[in-house]
């Protein structure tokens, strides 16, 4: 399942680039957040006392490249849809901030946090 998550991060980097964003404070390519999240998504599931099938940590690494891929980038629910399986397009839709326009960024964000309950 490396495989998986190199296929999430070469997708997400290249995604980011194409919407040459950058951190606001500090100038960075964005993609060095989706890397950050993955890096501590694993460190997570290392850290644990519980043993979790490989696959499903794959999973929640490649997640964690992908978070913000539709929120800041085009992709399109479709095209995660269309390169990843089910499990993690479903995963990374949850993960993604409701994207109405008719809404302010705080409905948005309390929308979101109802989403993860």
């Amino acid at each position: 399942m490396q495989e998986l998550i190199a296929k999430a991060e070469m997708f997400a980097t290249a995604a980011h680039n194409g919407a040459k964003q950058k951190r606001k404070v500090t100038g960075e390519d964005y993609i060095v957040h989706p890397k950050a999240v993955a890096a501590k998504t694993r460190y997570f599931f290392e850290r644990l006392n519980v043993k979790f099938p490989d696959e499903y940590v794959d999973i929640a690494v490649a997640v964690a490249w992908l978070h913000d891929t539709i929120e800041d980038t085009g992709v399109k629910p479709a095209d995660i849809e269309k390169f990843f399986d089910h499990e993690v397009s479903k995963d990374v839709l949850f993960m993604t901030h409701p994207m109405d326009p008719n809404m302010s960024r705080d409905e948005r964000n309390a929308a979101y946090i109802e989403q993860l309950k």
